[in-house]
């Protein structure tokens, strides 16, 4: 399949639907069998009639273009082909049957202990500076995007917000509000006022908020209303804490509080090299990291093997894990 998809025209009878693996805002991501030579894919439909604007089809340009660029990347899911028909929008991508990181930390009973943290934030280090080398900006990193292959090794997924930047040194300052509530960081918030703009350091938020979710098994700002979240992450400086419960090493805390911080103080705002020296990764071999051995492996029957997503139809499975807000404003969707 994968050596014919330029050598004809793909569409949807080309394949056969198994499972509905994950919903948003304006499409879905099914599990498909090549008919061809039953090979399996990640599908991803956006419904044309919700790309409500002219900007919202670009987003799916971007997200394209970004998937072209990692066609041979071990840290970005691979694109096999892009094509539409008179309603839909499709993307057909590598299946990563190990789950998302979210439905890992939701079988979990408590919070990932701290090394078994750092090594998931450490591949992710490597797949946004994968990402950053080429200009990229993703604008929506969260423990959904980040997949888990069948070896357990993360990689970055959903590119629907990405942006690309002009030059290394360009900056964005669309006031277009982009990414999840609970992840995004204050620039992007603010920056249809604009007094601001931003680079490759507001995924280095995002980063930041997922390193503390996944070590105090909830977001740091999280408010019953969205108001109230993004008053909460505008005035970060006062509100940004550490829980109690739960002790981490003074490295460890170091690192969130380089993160969470403005965009002009931020770890990372010069080079991803930063990030990688920090004393909390003292340890990690960032060269061979992708041939350890990972806190968990995924135990499957097969290349379409679904047990690690979640039943689309059982809510009861997503109780664990701050809510996701289904908010839209611009792009920002859950």
């Amino acid at each position: 399949m994968l050596s014919r998809v330029n050598s004809w025209r793909v569409n949807t009878s080309d394949f056969e639907t198994i499972k509905v693996l994950a919903t948003g805002a304006v499409g879905t991501v099914c599990l498909v069998r090549a008919k061809a030579d039953s090979k399996v894919y990640a599908m991803k439909t956006l419904k044309k009639i919700d790309l409500l604007t002219r900007q919202e089809a670009g987003f799916f340009m971007e997200e394209r273009n970004a998937l072209v660029f990692a066609q041979n990347s071990q840290w970005i899911t691979t694109l096999h082909a892009a094509f539409q028909d008179e309603d839909n929008l499709y993307l057909i991508m590598e299946y990563v049957s190990g789950g998302s990181l979210r439905n890992f930390m939701n079988s979990q009973e408590s919070a990932l202990n701290e090394d078994d943290v750092k090594f998931y934030v450490a591949e992710m280090v490597l797949a946004l500076d994968e990402l950053h080398k080429n200009n990229i900006i993703h604008r929506d990193v969260k423990p959904e995007n980040s997949l888990i292959d069948s070896s357990g090794h993360i990689k970055l997924a959903d590119f629907g917000s990405c942006i690309k930047l002009s030059d290394s040194n360009a900056k964005i300052c669309s006031g277009d509000t982009v990414g999840t509530p609970e992840y995004v960081c204050p620039e992007i918030l603010q920056a249809n006022e604009g007094k601001y703009s931003y680079s490759r350091e507001a995924d280095w938020w995002s980063l930041g908020i997922i390193t503390y979710e996944l070590l105090f098994d909830d977001t740091p700002f999280y408010s019953d209303s969205l108001m109230g979240l993004y008053h909460n992450i505008i005035g970060h400086e006062q509100n940004f804490v550490f829980p109690e419960e739960r002790e981490v090493s003074p490295e460890c805390r170091d690192f969130l509080s380089k993160l969470i911080v403005s965009g002009d103080k931020r770890l990372g705002r010069n080079s991803t090299a930063e990030i990688k020296a920090h004393p909390w990764f003292k340890g990690i071999n960032w060269d061979t990291i992708r041939t350890q051995t990972p806190p968990f492996v995924p135990e499957l029957n097969g290349p379409d093997d679904t047990r690690y997503f979640e039943d689309e139809e059982d809510e009861s499975k997503n109780a664990r894990g701050p809510s996701r807000m289904p908010v839209r404003s611009g792009h920002m969707a859950p």
